[in-house]
């Protein structure tokens, strides 16, 4: 599924899929972690905390739905008339996450 539209269209070579966005956004979060755990040291900022935020970078966006916007702003709510308008990708991540953890806790 296409993050970035029709941005192929326009850069023949450019790839925009969720996939590359979210290997993207996982590089740069920890880029900046790493930048200020270096030049910030009175942050404190351990290894742990860099993959934590490297983790959430790459995770970020498990919650979009096939077709992304259209689903979200069109679909959702046409599905759910109650709720639909409350719904956030952003939620559904966090309940993957949590599925995750609760199926490799029971291995």
């Amino acid at each position: 599924m296409l993050q970035l539209g029709t941005l192929h269209y326009v850069y023949p070579g450019a790839n925009g899929t969720r996939f590359d966005h979210s290997l993207g956004v996982y590089h740069l979060a920890g880029k900046v972690v790493k930048f200020l755990k270096e030049h910030q040291p009175e942050l404190n900022i351990s290894e742990e905390d860099c993959l934590c935020v490297e983790l959430a970078g790459l995770c970020h966006d498990l919650g979009h739905g096939p077709f992304s916007n259209f689903f979200e702003k069109l679909l959702v709510p046409a599905l759910n008339p109650n709720n639909g308008r409350r719904w956030k990708h952003t939620d559904t991540s966090l309940q993957i996450l949590d599925l995750i953890y609760k199926t490799d806790e029971h291995k």
